[in-house]
């Protein structure tokens, strides 16, 4: 019985290995614009693969893939398509490149697009992923969408 406990956890182990890459090869990271217990997020890393989290607190259900990056679009390949998730195709906006024409549209009912830039910026936000319809635009008028966190594939 000792030995079946032991064999469960070095399968465990094993099969964790193909999500964990180093923190240093990590170059994205976005999560989601909402917090809660139910979250997708996903992380790029140097070598072209990626690791998606489309589950909850208990159960992060991640998997891997491999991304490409066309200018500020991200395919990421053999994603899993949900209620949420429908296409694998994303665009990327960094708050760096963005003039005020994104900050209105993004916040439509603020009159201060300049503060609406700085409380992104204060809370950490790099800029946003959006995910792309099946004729390439951008899903914009969706409660949810991406932050971006880390960003160093420039």
């Amino acid at each position: 019985m000792k030995y079946i406990f032991k064999v469960i956890f070095i399968l465990l182990l094993c099969g964790c290995k193909q999500y964990q890459q180093s923190k240093e090869n990590e170059v994205f990271s976005a999560g989601p614009n909402e917090s809660g217990f139910g979250a997708t997020f996903f992380t790029l890393y140097n070598d072209n693969s990626y690791k998606f989290c489309d589950g909850d607190f208990m159960n992060p259900n991640c998997y891997s893939g491999e991304y490409e990056i066309n200018g500020d679009t991200l395919t990421l390949k053999n994603l899993k398509l949900n209620d949420h998730v429908n296409n694998n195709r994303f665009i990327i906006y960094r708050m760096s490149e963005q003039d005020s024409t994104y900050w209105k549209n993004k916040y439509p009912k603020s009159n201060d697009w300049k503060y609406s830039r700085e409380s992104d910026s204060l809370r950490g936000f790099q800029g946003d992923v959006y995910e792309l319809d099946k004729n390439n635009v951008p899903k914009t008028n969706v409660n949810y969408y991406y932050v971006i966190r880390l960003d160093k594939l420039n």
